[in-house]
C-alpha cells in the first residue's frame, strides 16, 4: 500500500470514528447497516470522496458550518454531478418529490428532498443533504431510521423520554423571604449598599408552599424547591397541609378549566409509573440567602454569621440632610456597624471591595470582580459546604465559572486553596448556560439559562420558562409568588412527565447506563428502567411480552415499550 493511500485510510477511518463518538453520549442507537455522518469540510481529496461513495455503507454527506464553499465548490459539484445538477443555491431548489420524516410519507425515488431543505439520494445509500444538521436531532434518526428500513436493515434508537410520554419539563419554585423589588417596604443593608426589598414573611411563604405540596401530590408529579438560604430549609421540609385543607382545596381550588362558561375537573391520575421518588427534592442557592451570593466578595473582612440577615435600615431626613438608622429587628453580627466605617462610594476613592480586612484599591477593583471565585474561593466553598450539612439534594450555582465548578466539585486546581467535600452528597448541579446535561464525578450537571434576572445590581429568581420540544427536556423555574400552576396542567394534557430536577437527573443516569447494540444481526437492549424504543424495520419481530405503543406500517416505524431487561429485537 502506497504512503498516499495509507494516509488517506487514516483520515478516512479517523473521519469515520469521530462521525460515531459524536453521539455516544447523545441518542443511544444501533443499526444492522452501519452509517456514517460526513461533513464536507472533513473530504480533502477527491480520494477520500470516493472511498465515501463505493463502499456498501449508509453515507450521510452534510454542509456543516465549517465547510467552506469557496475552497471546496469541487466536492459539492462532484456529488451534484450525481444529480445531473451543475450548481444550486440550497434553500431554493424546486421540483423534487419529498422524503419522509416523522409521520409524513411521500412518493420514494431517487430524487429526494424534504421540506425544500435539499435532502438527496446521490446514489443507493449515499445521502446529500445541503444544509447543516445535527446528526443527534429526533428528526435526523428519524429520517435516517427509515432510510435504513427501505434498504432492508432495521434501526432503533432508546428515546430520551419514558415509555407513554412525549416531553419532559422539569419544573422548580424559588423560596425567597427578601426579593428586590422597586416597591419593596423594606431597605437591607449588603455590605454597606442600601438595597431595596420586598419582605416575604414566613406565613405566606408556608402557605404557598402548602398549595404547591398539595399541587404536587393531587397532579402526581414532583416540584423542585430552589432554597436561596439556610433559613428557608426548615420552612420546606415542615410546610405540609392537614386533610381539611386538602379537600378544600381539591373541591374548590384545583383542578377547574373553563370551557363554554362550563367549568370541568381535570382528570387526575393516582397511578404511579415507577420514575418518581415521592420525596422532598431541595436545591439550595447556599446557606446565605441569594442577596448575598453575588455579594459576598464584599463583606470577606467579616463573614456573615448568626441569623444570616443583615442590618435592617430606614433613611431618616430629607434627601440632602439625614441618616440611616438601624431597626429594632436588625442583626448586627452579619455587617460590623462601626462610626469611623470608609465610604462604599468609589468617587470618593475607594473601593467597594475589601480583602482580609482591607479596602481594595480601585486599581485591582475590575480584576477582583472578574476573578471573585479565584480570589474568595473560600467563602463559596464554606457557603456550599454549610448547605451540604443541612442535606440538601442539589446546588444551584450563579455562574458558570471555571473556578467556582471547580471549587464547588472538588477539582484539583492549584489556583484554589479550598474545595467542596461534596463526594457523593448531591444528586446534581444547576448552572447558568445551555446544552445538554453532562455527568462530572458521578453528579449530573444541567445548564438553565436565564435563571437569574438583576435588578439593583443583584440577582433573583423571578421566572424562566423553556418549553420542552419534541424528547429535549423543558424548564420551568418561578418565583413562589410568581408560579403559574397553568403550565403544569397544559403540559400534562399534553403526554408530558413533568418532573422535578432530581428525577431527572437519575432518568439520564440510567439512560446513559442502557445499552443498544447488533449481535448476530438482531438488536439487543439492555436497561434498569422501563424505556421507550423506536424501531425502523419492513419485518420487526419482537419479544410478546413487550406492549407497542405506536405503529406505522407506511413508514416502517414501531415504538415499544419495554420494561427493564434485556431484549433482542429482530
Amino acid at each position: 500500500m502506497s504512503i498516499r493511500c495509507l494516509s488517506i485510510l487514516i483520515l478516512i477511518t479517523s473521519a469515520l470514528l469521530l462521525s460515531c463518538n459524536a453521539i455516544d453520549t447523545e441518542y443511544k442507537w444501533a443499526s444492522t447497516i452501519p452509517i456514517y455522518y460526513v461533513p464536507l469540510s472533513s473530504i480533502n481529496s477527491e480520494d477520500e470522496l470516493n472511498y465515501y461513495l463505493d463502499n456498501d455503507n449508509i453515507v450521510i454527506f452534510y454542509i456543516d458550518k465549517k465547510y467552506n464553499i469557496e475552497r471546496k465548490d469541487w466536492i459539492l459539484d462532484k456529488l451534484l454531478n450525481k444529480f445531473n445538477i451543475s450548481r444550486i443555491v440550497p434553500e431554493k431548489i424546486h421540483g423534487y418529490e419529498e422524503y419522509p420524516v416523522n409521520n409524513t410519507l411521500y412518493v420514494l425515488n431517487n430524487k429526494l428532498m424534504y421540506n425544500e431543505k435539499c435532502i438527496f439520494e446521490i446514489k443507493p445509500k449515499k445521502i446529500l443533504i445541503t444544509y447543516n444538521i445535527d446528526p443527534d436531532s429526533k428528526e435526523i434518526m428519524d429520517f435516517v431510521g427509515y432510510y435504513v428500513s427501505k434498504n432492508n436493515g432495521t434501526f432503533a434508537y432508546i428515546n430520551k423520554v419514558p415509555p407513554r410520554y412525549k416531553h419532559i419539563l422539569i419544573t422548580g419554585v424559588a423560596v425567597q423571604k427578601a426579593v428586590l423589588d422597586d416597591k419593596g417596604d423594606y431597605i437591607i443593608d449588603v455590605a454597606g449598599r442600601k438595597l431595596k426589598v420586598d419582605w416575604r414573611d414566613d406565613g405566606f411563604i408556608n402557605k404557598k408552599i402548602k398549595h404547591l405540596k398539595t399541587l404536587s401530590k393531587l397532579l402526581n408529579i414532583n416540584i423542585t424547591y430552589i432554597s436561596t438560604g439556610d433559613e428557608l430549609l426548615d420552612v420546606i421540609e415542615k410546610s405540609d397541609i392537614d386533610k381539611d385543607e386538602l379537600e378544600d382545596l381539591l373541591n374548590d381550588y384545583w383542578f377547574k378549566k373553563r370551557f363554554n362558561n362550563t367549568y370541568f375537573h381535570t382528570y387526575v391520575s393516582s397511578s404511579d409509573k415507577g420514575y418518581y421518588t415521592r420525596t422532598l427534592d431541595i436545591l439550595s442557592m447556599g446557606y446565605y440567602p441569594n442577596i448575598y451570593v453575588y455579594k459576598t466578595s464584599e463583606t470577606f473582612k467579616n463573614d456573615p454569621i448568626g441569623g444570616f440577615y443583615p442590618e435592617t435600615v430606614s433613611y431618616v431626613g430629607t434627601v440632602k440632610i439625614g441618616y440611616w438608622r438601624k431597626e429594632i429587628t436588625s442583626e448586627n453580627e452579619y455587617y460590623d456597624y462601626i462610626k469611623d466605617e470608609p465610604s462604599t462610594d468609589k468617587n470618593g476613592g475607594i473601593s467597594i471591595w475589601y480583602y482580609q480586612g482591607e479596602p481594595v484599591p480601585l486599581t485591582l477593583d475590575s480584576k477582583l470582580n472578574e476573578d471573585r471565585y479565584k480570589y474568595f474561593n473560600h467563602w463559596f466553598v464554606k457557603n456550599y459546604g454549610n448547605a451540604l450539612a443541612k442535606g440538601v439534594n442539589g446546588l444551584l450555582l450563579p455562574s458558570n465559572n471555571s473556578y467556582l465548578l471547580d471549587a464547588i466539585l472538588g477539582k484539583d486546581n492549584r489556583e484554589l486553596k479550598w474545595k467542596l467535600n461534596i463526594g457523593n452528597k448531591v444528586e446534581y448541579i444547576v448552572i447558568p448556560g445551555k446544552g445538554e446535561p453532562t455527568i462530572e464525578n458521578n453528579i449530573t450537571i444541567f445548564k438553565v439559562p436565564g435563571v437569574f434576572e438583576d435588578l439593583y445590581g443583584v440577582p433573583f429568581i423571578e421566572e424562566c420558562y423553556i418549553p420542552p420540544e419534541g424528547e429535549m427536556p423543558g424548564v420551568y423555574i418561578g418565583d413562589i409568588a410568581e408560579y403559574n400552576y397553568s403550565i403544569l396542567y397544559h403540559w400534562k394534557d399534553n403526554c408530558t412527565w413533568i418532573c422535578s430536577f432530581r428525577d431527572y437527573a437519575r432518568w439520564i443516569n440510567n439512560y446513559v447506563k442502557c445499552d443498544i447494540y447488533i449481535r448476530n444481526n438482531s438488536i439487543v437492549l439492555q436497561s434498569n428502567i422501563p424505556m421507550k424504543v423506536t424501531v425502523y424495520s419492513k419485518n420487526v419481530v419482537y419479544p410478546e411480552n413487550v406492549s407497542v405503543e405506536e405503529y406505522n406500517n407506511k413508514l416502517n416505524k414501531v415504538v415499544l415499550y419495554l420494561s427493564g431487561g434485556s431484549y433482542r429485537i429482530k
